[in-house]
């Protein structure tokens, strides 16, 4: 039977593949193959797109990254502040991607389950038979957040000066006998609730099933073969001043065993982040069967959130996701019919103000819609 299985995802991938649905046998096989030329079917950006965008920016008074691609070629950036170190940002400076990092992580479930490794059906009993009170609640549930677990992880030391007596292995012990002895609060997938703790479960069952860490599992799948080389993670980032990060300004235990893992531990460039939004919308991250999977709303009757896995339903069938922690506030957002991406991101943004992100990206890409209605009239 398991053979069997195995047999017909494969023939099924291969199928679509055939079909020219993006399926390919190796993540980003073919990515070189759908970076845009200079011969692109539209000039989307012209001087008075750019002029309005510009403004957008201007009138918000908005300091950090946006970056544009149509149909693989860069239509508009803009980088203006400083980064962590005082450096000038460029368009090229590393970022915490926050929540968007989520999608990732769906993508490796997603893969895993591609492979015959394990079903979205699968219970936490299976990977954590401690978590008693979680027994009923899917891989899906944690995936779609509908699962009722809470939502965040609250200090689990009382002084926050003492995280650094913990070893990570100790911290993380002390979270889960945290999370594993608290109520649900509904019962699984009768409702949507947005949290962090769905993801970071999923990465551990990433860990567990591959057999690699979580980390490793990302740049061996996914970061490599994409060629996305300036990616990394949050913990990394006291070994690489060159990224132009550091954790000043952050809540205490913000890096507390992995507690981001998963659900907000992703840093990485605008490019890379391109090349991702690229691959995955192409089928070249996971099957395109398994891609409109993902990219689809399991909570219609939420009016806030349609989410998927790791994704959110954004304007005009467009797909995305937010993040931010306290100084960080990002945006991302693909588009399949208008060919665009777009990425925008801030350290300037106090958790309070992070709308302000919402609402510059909600405007630029307004823009963006207008301006490729209006070369296709």
């Amino acid at each position: 039977m398991f053979y069997m299985k195995k047999l017909f995802v494969a023939i099924l991938c291969l199928l679509l593949a055939v079909s020219a649905l993006g399926c390919g046998g190796e993540v980003g096989q073919d990515a070189s193959e759908t970076q845009a030329t200079e011969e692109t079917k539209v000039e989307l950006v012209t001087d008075e797109v750019r002029a309005e965008l510009d403004a957008v920016l201007e009138k918000a008074g908005y300091e950090g990254l946006v970056y544009v691609t149509y149909d693989g070629k860069v239509v508009y950036d803009h980088a203006s502040g400083t980064d962590d170190m005082g450096e000038p940002l460029t368009v090229e400076s590393p970022m915490y991607l926050c929540s968007i990092s989520k999608q990732f992580c769906a993508a490796a479930i997603v893969m895993l389950r591609d492979q015959g490794k394990l079903s979205l059906e699968d219970t936490l009993e299976k990977y954590f038979p401690e978590y008693t009170i979680g027994k009923d609640i899917t891989l899906k549930n944690l995936l779609t957040m509908r699962s009722g677990i809470v939502r965040d992880v609250t200090p689990v030391v009382e002084d926050p000066d003492q995280y650094t007596s913990y070893t990570a292995e100790e911290l993380d012990a002390l979270i889960f006998e945290w999370l594993f002895d608290q109520p649900l609060n509904f019962e699984p997938d009768t409702q949507f609730e947005y949290g962090n703790c769905n993801y970071m479960l999923l990465s551990f069952v990433v860990e567990q099933v591959s057999g690699t860490s979580y980390e490793d599992f990302l740049r061996q799948n996914i970061f490599g073969p994409l060629g996305m080389t300036h990616s990394g993670f949050d913990d990394e980032i006291v070994d690489h001043p060159e990224w132009g990060l550091t954790y000043d300004g952050l809540s205490p235990g913000y890096l507390m065993g992995n507690i981001s893992q998963g659900c907000g531990d992703i840093v990485t460039t605008a490019a890379d982040l391109d090349i991702w939004m690229t691959a995955l919308k192409s089928g070249q991250v996971v099957c395109m069967e398994s891609y409109r999977e993902m990219t689809t709303d399991y909570s219609p009757e939420d009016l806030i959130e349609n989410y998927g896995y790791g994704l959110m339903k954004g304007t005009r069938d467009g797909w995305g996701h937010s993040g931010g922690n306290d100084r960080y506030s990002t945006r991302m957002y693909f588009n399949e019919g208008y060919g665009f991406n777009v990425f925008v991101a801030t350290n300037d943004t106090p958790m309070f103000n992070r709308g302000s992100t919402e609402q510059v990206y909600m405007e630029l890409v307004k823009v963006l819609f207008d301006a490729v209605d209006a070369a296709a009239a």
